[in-house]
């Protein structure tokens, strides 16, 4: 196996010596990002990118790097494109009618980014994180039913028909010193996993 670079490049690095990320859209080969984590293959050949720590999605095409949503830093704003404002978006899918759904994970939230580009939203509630907290993991069933890694709640959920449902996984006991539930390691059905 040979592994090559298809996007980015990066010019500096961290205090710790370590690459460090930067933002560029542009020729491939010269684009920047900061800590993606999502991606995405569209049937067109594009490559969708959750850049996290640019706060924004990005698209790989034709050798070229586009932002097509989000400012670039951390923020919460539906909109058109870059008129729209995420923080840390972590994953990313394409529903069956080339919609695309990004975990909004420092928002609590699941955007969506339509085939014209506007970013709306369709899970959030920041004051309630027992809806979502952190989503991080997402995908597409063959029926378009949406799987969402509600990862600081340690459960699997799903969202179709405009209805969020729990899958598996409990959230138990919080711990004093982070306020995040803590994870445990359990099989069975659904709420009795951890």
């Amino acid at each position: 196996y040979e592994v090559t670079t298809i996007a980015g490049k990066s010019t500096q690095v961290d205090r710790f010596g370590f690459p460090a990320g930067g933002y560029q859209d542009g020729d491939a080969n010269e684009a920047q990002f900061n800590r993606p984590r999502g991606i995405v293959l569209a049937e067109n050949g594009a490559l969708f990118i959750a850049d996290t720590g640019n706060h924004a999605i990005r698209m790989l095409y034709d050798n070229n790097v586009y932002t097509i949503a989000g400012m670039g830093v951390p923020g919460y704003e539906d909109g058109e494109g870059v008129d729209a404002a995420f923080y840390n978006p972590s994953a990313i899918a394409i529903d069956p009618d080339g919609n695309l759904y990004v975990s909004d994970t420092l928002n609590h939230a699941i955007r969506k980014i339509d085939q014209d580009g506007n970013v709306t939203t369709l899970i959030v509630n920041p004051s309630n994180t027992n809806l979502l907290f952190e989503p991080a993991g997402i995908a597409f069933d063959r029926e378009g039913v949406l799987y969402i890694a509600d990862s600081a709640n340690h459960q699997i959920k799903r969202f179709f028909n405009n209805t969020l449902e729990l899958v598996a996984g409990y959230a138990t006991e919080i711990d004093p010193e982070t306020e995040y539930y803590i994870g445990e390691f359990v099989n069975g059905v659904k709420q009795e996993a951890r």
